[in-house]
């Protein structure tokens, strides 16, 4: 395996634009890149151990991207290069209003006041549920396929196994 100082020049190669890993940042590339359909930026940063990746394109998971966090550390006298994935600020937030706005929507009608008293609608509560977790399998999907064009991207970049 390379050293990391090889791999590191490697990303620092394959980094289009260089910005900081914050939530400002997130969004305004997020609103910049959304509607270009040829964009093919990556955009990040390395340090002198590790690096963090986000590529910004509408095939690949647009608002659901994957956020690629590299370390490296030494096992036996071996480097070994950690790659670890999340979702990004922008699509945690998408994600999150999508949940509760399905849940306003669809939960108050599970519960019903009778006398003093609260029943539970059993059949609706279950097609609530299948309602808001059916909605999140969108998200789900696109940030699972991005990730995983992600990762194997940088491991046939870096020519690693």
């Amino acid at each position: 395996m390379d050293s990391s100082k090889e791999i590191l020049s490697k990303i620092d190669g394959l980094i289009t634009i260089s910005a900081d890993d914050t939530a400002a940042n997130h969004i305004r590339f997020t609103g910049k890149f959304f509607f270009d359909w040829k964009n093919e930026n990556i955009i990040g940063q390395t340090n002198s151990d590790s690096f963090v990746l986000r590529q910004y394109n509408r095939y690949g998971g647009s608002i659901f991207y994957p956020v690629i966090c590299g370390t490296f550390s030494a096992f036996d006298h071996n480097g070994i290069l950690k790659l670890k994935t999340r979702l990004n600020i922008v699509g945690k937030i998408f994600n999150g209003l999508m949940i509760t706005m399905i849940s306003w929507a669809t939960l108050p009608d599970c519960f019903i006041r009778i006398d003093h008293s609260f029943r539970i609608d059993f059949p609706e509560l279950l097609f609530s549920m299948i309602v808001i977790i059916g909605f999140q399998t969108v998200p789900f999907v696109a940030y699972w396929v991005a990730k995983k064009n992600s990762i194997n991207f940088i491991k046939s970049y870096l020519n690693l196994n």
